[in-house]
């Protein structure tokens, strides 16, 4: 062979092997990121399956809240559930006195009603949870005394339970811990700083059929917990006299509270929230200036046939003083307004009014719940409270 031609297959064969050489390191790294993806697929499977195992069942067996069709039940505990922000039983002895006086004549009043006397201008139903109660408790030997605020159940030194009113509901405290009864079906109330309900500081307010059950079984356990017997006893008679307001003044069941001193030929009438209305009030402000029966009188109880069997399923709360901030005055504050206005979520069906802060305004609220302050706060500022059933 010639020299050239030997020159030319050595320099060909050389980029043959330089060809060859390329095409090998191009392609190993691709094998290492195949390695490396592959690898990742097969760790990150691993992981999902443990996550599936321990976590996945966990989310499922939190289903969405199923509403039963026990609607009157169901709506009832609703109310009661959300009711537990409004526990005030800080009941003045003497309501703050409305200082008013028109043309030096008229003096304006405040009530102070007895249990007796709240007993007695008692609905039938709430009469017939007393009378239920005292011939419930009768044949385990307890005794019971009667006194302006409260009827005690009780035997020798040993106070079992007080019954007293909340508004116009019959309610009973117990001398339970209330923390025994967290997490319970029966939702009760602490009332462990209330001076008054020391021995008692497990309340339950009657506000359905339910409740009055649940009032029985608490009173039962808290009998036999104390080695009561119940015996065979005839049902008492129980009979609730038929009086008028003026006629408990007469017996000193209600007492009167005036702004000022009553003299000869001054006009004497209970205060009138249209008397006192203003343009702003706060919380402390409406607990002094109206009581809770003066405050319920001014409750439009708003019910439609058509809405009986109406099942709530979200329920949500609404603070006085985001309503006085988003709302003008004389403005209609409802379901529909507050979505309007996102104040609340657009699956909400069941709404209660609570009293914070300061409302500044007249405004018409319709509602299925409301606390007593918030009542107060509304009527003092002139709106409308309209209770929707």
């Amino acid at each position: 062979m010639r020299t050239t031609e030997i020159i030319v297959i050595v320099v060909w064969a050389v980029v043959a092997c330089a060809i060859i050489a390329l095409l090998i390191f191009a392609k190993l790294p691709k094998r290492n990121k195949v390695a490396k993806a592959y690898s990742k697929k097969v760790d990150k499977p691993r992981a999902t399956e443990k996550k599936t195992v321990i976590e996945k069942p966990a989310e499922e067996v939190k289903p969405e809240p199923v509403v039963e069709k026990n609607t009157i039940d169901n709506l009832e505990s609703s109310i009661e559930d959300a009711d537990e922000q409004d526990n005030d039983f800080q009941e003045e002895e003497e309501p703050e006195r409305v200082v008013q006086v028109v043309n030096g004549r008229k003096v304006f009043v405040q009530y102070n009603y007895s249990f007796k006397a709240k007993l007695i201008l008692a609905s039938p139903e709430v009469q017939q949870q007393y009378r239920d109660i005292i011939n419930f408790v009768r044949p385990y030997g307890v005794k019971t005394s009667t006194s302006w605020k409260q009827e005690r159940i009780y035997l020798g030194r040993n106070t079992f339970a007080m019954l007293v009113f909340k508004g116009k509901k019959l309610c009973v405290a117990y001398a339970f811990d209330p923390k025994r009864f967290e997490e319970t079906k029966y939702h009760v109330i602490d009332l462990s700083e209330v001076k008054r309900f020391v021995k008692t500081p497990t309340l339950m307010k009657i506000t359905s059929d339910r409740k009055q059950k649940y009032v029985l079984e608490l009173l039962n356990t808290i009998f036999t917990e104390n080695n009561l017997t119940r015996k065979e006893v005839e049902p008492q008679e129980i009979i609730i006299p038929k009086q008028t307001k003026e006629e408990l003044i007469e017996d000193n069941l209600i007492k009167v509270y005036t702004s000022d001193e009553v003299t000869e030929g001054t006009v004497v009438e209970q205060a009138n929230v249209g008397d006192i209305i203003r343009k702003n009030v706060t919380i402390t402000e409406a607990k002094q200036l109206i009581t809770d029966d003066s405050a319920l009188e001014y409750v439009q109880v708003e019910e439609s046939p058509s809405n009986k069997n109406t099942v709530y399923s979200k329920k949500d709360i609404i603070n006085i003083d985001v309503l006085s901030k988003n709302f003008n005055a004389d403005d209609l504050v409802n379901l529909e307004t507050l979505k309007e206005k996102k104040l609340i979520s657009s699956k909400v069906d069941y709404i209660k009014v609570l009293a914070r802060g300061v409302l500044d305004k007249p405004l018409i609220i319709e509602a299925q719940d409301y606390s007593i302050d918030a009542i107060k706060m509304i009527v003092l500022t002139g709106g409308e409270v309209r209770k929707v059933k």
